[in-house]
């Protein structure tokens, strides 16, 4: 079986990477062929599925928009026209699709990064996908269901409290962000497909 991956980083960082590179080690064990796709950092590990993988706007070298000084103010309105829809990863990937015809699709980390473009190419392309939940990105701002030091599951009820209790880097602005991005993934049915 031809199985891609999809994850917003081709090299350890963290704990889902290592599950990532962890779970590509066993499936090719057992003689399925694993095709990666990400985008292109320099602490990228080499493959041959890499000249796929879209720019990252901003720093080729570092992951974190936080961690990047100075963006200038036409990279930080691409990083948030791009979080909510990638054109440029929609393209590799649709290519990455039509020379290889995986028979389905692993997706890992996505949100904020690849966009829910990825999903929507893997529906154009009749890719059944698997969506794997190493947080709770997609229904809670804060990833993790706390908040000031106790559990907060108000995002369950309605995606606006994010907004309001300022849960993403305690910031107005990249809270209303997120709740916009939350609300357009859930109102254009990305879960359906």
């Amino acid at each position: 079986m031809k199985i891609l991956i999809i994850h917003y980083r081709y090299y350890q960082a963290s704990g889902p990477e290592r599950y990532l590179f962890n779970i590509m080690e066993l499936l090719e064990s057992k003689g399925h062929e694993v095709i990666p796709f990400s985008l292109k950092y320099k602490k990228n590990i080499s493959s041959k599925f890499s000249e796929y993988f879209p720019e990252p706007i901003g720093s080729k070298s570092e992951f974190h928009y936080s961690a990047q000084e100075n963006i200038h103010p036409l990279n930080q309105i691409s990083i948030i026209k791009n979080a909510f829809y990638n054109s440029n990863v929609y393209r590799g990937l649709d290519r990455l699709i039509k020379n290889e015809k995986p028979d389905i699709a692993y997706v890992f980390q996505f949100w904020g990064k690849l966009s829910s473009s990825i999903i929507q190419c893997c529906y154009d392309n009749k890719i059944p996908i698997v969506l794997r939940l190493s947080d709770y990105g997609l229904i809670c701002s804060k990833y993790i269901f706390y908040r000031n030091g106790e559990i907060c599951t108000k995002c369950l009820d309605n995606k606006i409290h994010g907004a309001l209790n300022k849960c993403v880097s305690n910031s107005v602005s990249k809270s209303i962000v997120n709740y916009m991005l939350l609300q357009n993934f859930y109102l254009s049915k990305m879960l359906n497909k």
